[in-house]
């Protein structure tokens, strides 16, 4: 997140979570130095409250352009290069997609992606939302580096989770006006991109949902109707049929202003882009570290301790801080940082996260 320019980060959990957060991260704090590190800020709401209302609980601490992401999300993607398309266009809503090679392996563990399996993209497509996606091909445009690592960037149309488009078992529908295609006279369906929950949104969306809100009967304020839950689900859709009738007024009145636009960032070959919200998803993402390797090639953090009498696989991954007992042994494995692996343990296709003791 400070890659990618990011001065402050605002957490937003549970009431029962706030206080366990708050002192991990002041912990941390002291680790990282003081100019690395962003102003990080946890707030509470409810239990069982829904996304936009935590999004809501937040609107006071916002003061322009700001990324949504959910804590289950693992990349490598730019989201530097993300907020340099959404500035450079003024948009409204910027959406990070999933393409089919993004759910592989991590930039520089094979060229262009080609290891991607047919199981990784199922669990994949488990994690992440498949979606019908319009895009407009007179704005497409598709950057790809020397490391064969590819992104595109075009106007984002119509996105839906392919589940809500399907008329019977094997029809989808997109429904889409005439307005919009006289605006947009070359559009792109895509069946093959994944929705990670990643979104940028402009300063002057706010005023969009407090409209949405009213239309459905709710007040300004964090308190929203229980039919405006998700803010993927609910709100995002909406504010894209918002952008799509501001362009439609465009379209009949020359004079009127130029209203910003809903873009789509999609990650492709060379990147990694994963929702680890499942359980198969997170051991999924595990093996993929392993195939991948840690950066710089080390598989041992230079500050773990391993006895001469413990094992540790050339297909695992050990942390920094983290000590291993005599007679240990770790194989197929991601150990996170300051573990303790007892004597004598015995560790296969796991994934240990940080402070872990195992005895």
């Amino acid at each position: 997140m400070p890659g990618a320019g990011s001065v402050e980060i605002i957490v937003v959990v549970h009431q029962r979570y706030q206080a366990k957060l708050s002192g991990w991260i002041k912990q941390q704090q002291f680790a990282v130095p003081a100019q690395d590190m962003p102003r990080i800020e946890v707030i509470a709401v409810p239990e069982y409250e829904g996304s936009l209302a935590a999004l809501l609980a937040a609107r006071g601490r916002i003061r322009g352009d700001f990324l949504v992401v959910g804590c289950d999300l693992v990349t490598d993607a730019p989201l530097s290069r993300m907020a340099d398309l959404h500035r450079a266009r003024g948009a409204l809503f910027t959406c990070m997609l999933s393409g089919p090679q993004a759910c592989g392996l991590m930039a520089g563990a094979g060229p262009g992606g080609a290891d991607v399996s047919a199981d990784a993209r199922y669990v994949a497509s488990l994690a992440g939302e498949e979606l019908l996606v319009a895009l407009d091909l007179d704005t497409l445009a598709t950057s790809t580096s020397a490391a064969g690592q590819s992104t595109s960037t075009c106007e984002l149309i119509y996105c839906t989770p392919q589940a809500d488009a399907l008329d019977d078992a094997t029809n989808a529908f997109l429904p889409v006006r005439m307005t919009t295609l006289y605006r947009h006279p070359r559009l792109r369906l895509r069946t093959d991109l994944l929705d990670p929950h990643c979104y940028l949104f402009g300063a002057g969306v706010f005023a969009v949902i407090d409209a949405i809100v009213a239309r459905h009967g709710g007040a300004q304020g964090p308190a929203v109707p229980a039919s405006l839950f998700s803010l993927r689900e609910d709100v995002v859709p909406r504010i894209m049929a918002h952008v799509q009738r501001f362009h439609t007024c465009q379209l009949r009145d020359a004079a009127a202003e130029r209203a910003p636009g809903s873009y789509a960032f999609i990650v492709d070959a060379g990147y990694y882009c994963l929702r680890a919200n499942t359980l198969p998803a997170l051991l999924e993402a595990g093996r993929q570290v392993l195939r991948a390797g840690a950066p710089g090639g080390a598989r041992v953090a230079a500050s773990a301790e391993v006895p001469a009498r413990a094992q540790v696989g050339a297909d695992a991954l050990l942390g920094e801080g983290t000590r291993l007992g005599e007679r240990s042994a770790v194989k197929r494995s991601v150990v996170g940082a300051a573990c303790v692996i007892g004597c004598g343990v015995k560790l296969a296709n796991s994934l240990v996260f940080d402070g872990a003791v195992i005895e």
